[in-house]
């Protein structure tokens, strides 16, 4: 995929994105974070419980150029865009362990503060049952 390819789907596809990345989250493998890129542009981060597409912490910051966007998720996934797959593989389905102890460990992620996120960018989130374990940690000065 080249910049051009990915205008071309943002203008042409049904709902002006293109999913980029899909994978699962370090310490917690039964959420899945999912990078994609919007018309706008508009860079989206969602992560979710496996298998579900909706209630899970979304983030998005809107980007001055289409390059600066490219940029801001190519750093993030560590891949350039030349190797940007616009159907990626969703990951496998985790085990009943894998399961039972990745809500805990999310909760502990966002806690400590050690989810990872793009390095360029001003990420947004409305996610208000997420933010309570965000905002306990800024309120407790971690």
């Amino acid at each position: 995929m080249d910049i051009e390819d990915l205008r071309r789907i943002l203008e042409l596809s049904r709902d002006r994105k293109c999913c980029l990345d899909v994978r699962p989250v370090d310490g917690a493998p039964a959420y899945v974070r999912t990078v994609s890129i919007h018309k706008g542009p508009r860079v989206n981060i969602e992560f979710d419980v496996w298998g579900m597409d909706e209630g899970g912490l979304y983030y998005w910051a809107t980007f001055e150029s289409l390059a600066a966007a490219v940029d801001c998720v190519a750093d993030y996934i560590q891949r350039p865009i030349s190797e940007w797959d616009a159907s990626p593989d969703y990951p496998e389905q985790p085990s009943t362990t894998e399961v039972q102890q990745s809500q805990a460990a999310f909760k502990q992620l966002l806690i400590e503060g050690s989810l990872e996120m793009p390095r360029f960018g001003l990420f947004e989130t409305k996610s208000d049952y997420w933010l309570q374990f965000i905002n306990a940690r800024e309120s407790e000065g971690l």
